[in-house]
């Protein structure tokens, strides 16, 4: 098993809060999710960089795959603590979204998504009585503005019986909102969306293979995507579809990408170490997420995946914005409003540094620069101006591995089996102690990848098509 550390961060004292634009229930969601250290004294921070709501999390563990409850465990944040987390937020203007999660002893990565009880009706039980009422209990005068049922349990979504009823008991001592985040390859597979208030998607969707992609590029594969396995696919069609089934707005309520060149390939996966740095095509990412979506009337906003570390770590590839390109264009569209135009297709970045000390803030330290140049020397000329894509998902070949997973609506799900979306133990649901795996190659050389607490990683192995 691996060791545990705690999930939530430990809040500070409060201080006077910044000048913002608060929250209210109708502005769209400019949201981080905030990771390990100590998160009230980032939240200054990220309301500068334009932020209103933040996503809190809270872990337990289920004792293996086929387990059928779910229990604290040493590194469970301890309810003082969320409650002083949510309190530094609130005070601050932020809206909070409260997560619970399970880390999964025995499953692939530790990962909810394969968390396959033996008794399924037995196991949603357990989980809404011991964990979900719990915390509906412990937030309900906390001010939170959204309550997740949970994330990415794949095998447990088809139990929308056990979920409506999980949402009816929840809404006995939590008056706010409540919602369900299914992973992005199973995004159209929830049928219990009318006992919920809004659609929210953790929406990893692979875009392109190309490295260093433009924003144009990266607008493009939204509507078509020109990844293996994935080939055609319409992201901005599936959501679509989603609406139009439902009736109901729609959040990406969780979405990261590593400030890698291929960042936006497979964005689950954090945890390759051959990826090479490039904070330019992060920030990309975000910019085509924003133009692509910002439009749709439906389109609620967005929570990125995750606020961590520190403005020295700005060249690690990771997914964290922070002392990024990635935060300056966040600080540009949320505070400046700025917008593309053809003299400014994307934002002026500045390479020598900001926020409040040395190295402490948006493009803080030559690193940032040495990135930018790698990436613009790839980048091809052009603007950004709205690019019309595919209106309708492509069909696949029936070669392609992908093809025997599409459902009647045209969606390709994981095209290569249960592991096609695997995380890491230092994933989004796992612990934030340093993990481990030894791998062990054909003439017994042991290979050593070791994740250093990035809370998003993905397996390597998780790719469609090796």
């Amino acid at each position: 098993m691996a060791a545990v550390a705690a999930i939530i961060c430990t809040a500070g004292a409060a201080s006077r809060a910044p000048q913002s634009a608060h929250a209210d229930s109708t502005s769209t969601v400019q949201g981080v999710a905030v990771g390990e250290g100590d998160a009230a004294t980032s939240y200054d921070r990220l309301i500068r960089m334009g932020t209103n709501t933040l996503y809190l999390m809270v872990f337990w563990e289920a004792d293996g795959p086929d387990a059928t409850d779910v229990h604290k465990y040493d590194g469970t944040a301890p309810d003082a603590t969320i409650l002083t987390n949510i309190q530094q937020a609130t005070a601050r203007g932020l809206r909070v979204v409260f997560m619970p999660m399970i880390y999964c002893n025995g499953c692939d990565g530790g990962w909810r998504g394969n968390l396959n009880p033996s008794d399924p009706d037995l196991f949603m039980q357990n989980y809404t009585q011991h964990m979900l009422l719990y915390y509906a209990q412990l937030v309900r005068q906390s001010g939170v503005w959204l309550f997740s049922l949970g994330s990415e349990m794949n095998y447990l979504q088809p139990y929308a019986d056990d979920w409506r009823q999980a949402a009816t008991e929840v809404r006995r001592d939590f008056t706010g909102l409540v919602t369900y985040q299914p992973n992005w390859d199973h995004v159209d597979r929830v049928d219990f969306w009318d006992a919920l208030d809004i659609v929210t998607v953790s929406a990893y969707f692979p875009l392109t293979s190309k490295p260093s992609p433009s924003v144009d590029d990266l607008k493009r594969a939204w509507r078509s995507s020109n990844v293996p396995g994935w080939k055609g696919q319409n992201w901005v069609g599936v959501l679509q579809r989603i609406v139009d089934q439902t009736g109901k707005r729609l959040l990406i309520s969780e979405v990261g990408y590593r400030s890698t060149t291929v960042g936006a390939e497979y964005p689950y996966d954090e945890a390759n170490p051959t990826q090479t740095s490039d904070q330019l095509t992060q920030a990309n990412a975000y910019q085509a997420l924003l133009e692509t979506f910002s439009a749709q009337p439906w389109f609620m906003g967005v929570i990125w995946w995750e606020w961590r570390g520190d403005d020295s770590g700005a060249d690690n590839g990771d997914m964290s914005p922070r002392g990024k390109l990635a935060e300056q264009f966040l600080t540009q569209w949320w505070v400046n409003g700025w917008r593309p135009s053809p003299g400014s297709p994307t934002p002026h970045y500045d390479f020598t540094g900001g926020g409040d000390g040395p190295g402490d803030g948006p493009g803080g330290g030559s690193s940032v620069l040495a990135a930018q140049k790698r990436a613009l020397s790839a980048r091809p000329a052009g603007g950004t101006t709205p690019t019309a894509g595919a209106t309708t998902t492509t069909p696949l070949t029936p070669g392609d591995p992908a093809a025997a997973a599409v459902n009647d609506g045209g969606f390709s799900a994981a095209a290569a089996g249960p592991r096609s979306v695997a995380h890491l133990a230092s994933g989004s649901d796992s612990r934030s102690a340093p993990v481990a795996v030894a791998l062990f190659g054909l003439f017994g050389v042991a290979f050593a990848s070791v994740s250093v607490g990035l809370r998003r990683a993905r397996l390597p192995g998780s790719r469609p098509l090796a």
